[in-house]
């Protein structure tokens, strides 16, 4: 949703393709400190809600991922048919994993 204009208690929204206005008292805001600061090294694997690690060993294939400048990633590995997050790993700003 992006804030286009505001008019007294009301605010003027784009969501897509679609714009209208939203009384204010509507919009539930963010808390500034949603996320904890965790300190993670690459390669590193967070907490998943759905966590249901799974091997293949006789699986062959291979996965590299590159992270430039900037951001650091989490990236969360699911399994097709069941949603569940298989693995899950941190990668630090300008670090590799394979």
């Amino acid at each position: 949703m992006l804030v286009i204009d505001i008019a007294y208690d009301w605010f003027k929204v784009s969501v897509g393709q679609y714009e209208g206005w939203l009384k204010s008292s509507y919009v539930i805001a963010k808390p500034e400190n949603l996320y904890t600061r965790m300190n993670l090294n690459t390669g590193d694997s967070p907490e998943c809600d759905n966590m249901a690690w799974r091997y293949d060993y006789g699986a062959q294939g291979s996965l590299e991922i590159t992270v430039g400048a900037g951001a650091d990633f989490a990236v969360k590995v699911m399994e097709r048919n069941t949603g569940l997050c298989i693995r899950a790993f941190y990668i630090k700003s300008g670090e590799s994993i394979k």
